[in-house]
């Protein structure tokens, strides 16, 4: 706006002082004088038409007299009018934003229910005489009361935090500042504190770095010691072994590690005197013809001639290996 009004004022000033200067320079300046003044008005003309122009391109125009202000939208924070010197300035009610209008409403026109045609806020109704103003039927008020309570609660959990129920401010609505809960402002404040690192205790599995993260933090300061340095505890009972930093103070499960010695448990053999390590050990004190045993045997009360030493089917007598190594017989006929 201030660009077109120069542009004028040195159309002007050219037009006033352009006879001046052609008479001085120029004896038939006054015969030119008619052709100048037409093209000087038409300058002023063309100028008049660039800033009507001008004002149509504004978007917060409504139409009318664009001198008049109550023509412009008005911004929806200081409720100046977005006139062309506003469009594009800071905000005096906020200097963080631009000047803008309030967001476009979603009302459309609506039919009056006595003259049947559409109307806006204030329209006197044809019907009526004039005398009353164009309403909707109850049935349309109810859905637009619906419709308002609505957007309403949509804009009511838009600017409210769901976790603790606070309103947001104006810098967090519109200037990008992050929300804290005062729940959570509260609940950091109430952390426990380590009573050996001072570190404030955020986890339950939280290493303590006074004692270089060997044990947990905590809260509470321990009680001294009663029981000697050979703490039974820090022992497998089983196994003897001693418990790692993790299976004392971390929860993590002791594996006993107990390896048998089936040397030191196995049984002796009776005749020989060594001991048993397999099922089938042959025996050194009957010449390896039998196997080691730990029990000793019955005497014998049989005669030497022992039927069960010769098959009863082939009359061939066992091999040493069918007598008492367990191999199958195989008569021959």
């Amino acid at each position: 706006m201030k660009r077109i009004k120069w542009m004028l004022a040195v159309l002007l000033a050219v037009a006033i002082t352009a006879p001046a200067f052609a008479q001085s320079r120029d004896p038939h300046a006054n015969e030119k004088w008619g052709d100048n003044k037409a093209a000087v008005s038409a300058a002023i003309e063309r100028a008049a038409v660039k800033a009507q122009q001008a004002r149509r391109t504004n978007p917060y125009f409504k139409g009318g007299d664009p001198h008049n202000a109550a023509n412009y939208e008005k911004c929806r924070w200081c409720g100046e009018p977005l006139t062309d010197e506003n469009l594009s300035r800071r905000c005096p009610a906020d200097p963080d934003v631009y000047c803008l209008p309030a967001p476009k409403s979603d009302a459309k026109a609506h039919t009056c229910y006595r003259c049947g045609k559409s109307f806006r806020a204030g329209q006197h109704c044809s019907a009526a005489d004039y005398t009353a103003l164009c309403a909707n039927s109850p049935e349309q008020e109810r859905q637009l009361n619906e419709a308002a309570a609505e957007r309403a609660a949509a804009a009511e959990k838009a600017s409210t935090c769901p976790k603790c129920g606070e309103a947001y401010d104006i810098d967090v609505l519109y200037h990008g500042m992050e929300h804290h809960c005062a729940a959570e402002e509260d609940n950091q404040a109430n952390t426990p504190v380590c009573v050996r690192c001072g570190e404030k205790i955020i986890s339950a599995g939280q290493h303590c770095s006074a004692i270089e993260c060997v044990g947990l933090c905590t809260p509470v300061r321990e009680a001294p010691r009663t029981q000697p340095a050979s703490d039974t505890s820090a022992v497998c009972p089983k196994c003897g072994k001693a418990y790692s930093i993790d299976e004392r103070y971390h929860g993590e499960e002791h594996q006993c590690d107990v390896k048998t010695d089936k040397k030191a448990t196995a049984p002796v053999c009776v005749r020989c005197g060594e001991k048993i390590i397999s099922a089938g050990q042959h025996c050194s004190a009957i010449g390896s013809v039998g196997l080691c045993t730990p029990v000793r045997e019955a005497p014998r009360t049989q005669p030497a001639s022992d039927t069960s030493a010769v098959c009863p089917k082939c009359g061939k007598a066992y091999s040493i290996d069918e007598r008492y190594h367990g191999e199958e017989h195989q008569c021959q006929k």
